[in-house]
């Protein structure tokens, strides 16, 4: 287990790393400006429900909220957290697809373990359980992204 660029995730599984990160990725190789970040891959919850005494399939929000990070874990989590904030920008925690939680505003080790939790949770709640369900439950991955500082942001659709 290990933390991936956005850079280098286009190359790896796509159930390792999930669907933006490897969008994000593709971005970045054709030339796109997008902020730095990295991936702690989809292993690390399945790890994470593991060291704190149950599974995945049985996993609930609460419980993951609860739980404690293994050392190895804590450890990628300490060193996604000071890779990104030597510019002292704040991050962002995102899931690996959009319908699942993002936080804002990271400032701090604590603020990153405690939005990683949420965003796990958020994989877990029952409202997702129609997203997931047909998808392959391994584990979903997080990125960890330099936030930008913006006035006005928007999603565009298109017919494709």
């Amino acid at each position: 287990m290990r933390l991936y660029s956005l850079q280098e995730a286009g190359n790896l599984p796509l159930s390792s790393v999930g669907r933006k990160a490897v969008n994000l990725s593709r971005l970045y190789t054709m030339g796109y400006r997008i902020c730095r970040g990295v991936v702690l891959g989809a292993e690390a919850l399945p790890r994470y429900c593991e060291a704190n005494g149950f599974s995945l399939e049985t996993a609930e929000p609460q419980r993951i909220l609860a739980g404690k990070f293994p050392e190895d874990i804590a450890l990628l989590l300490s060193e996604a957290y000071h890779r990104l904030r030597g510019e002292k920008r704040e991050l962002i925690v995102r899931s690996s697809a959009g319908v699942f939680e993002s936080c804002l505003h990271i400032q701090s080790l604590f603020q990153l373990e405690e939005a990683v939790k949420r965003v796990w949770a958020s994989f877990i709640a029952p409202d997702a359980a129609a997203y997931r369900s047909g998808r392959p439950n391994g584990g979903m991955a997080v990125i960890f992204q330099q936030m930008l500082s913006c006035e006005i942001s928007g999603v565009l659709f298109t017919r494709d």
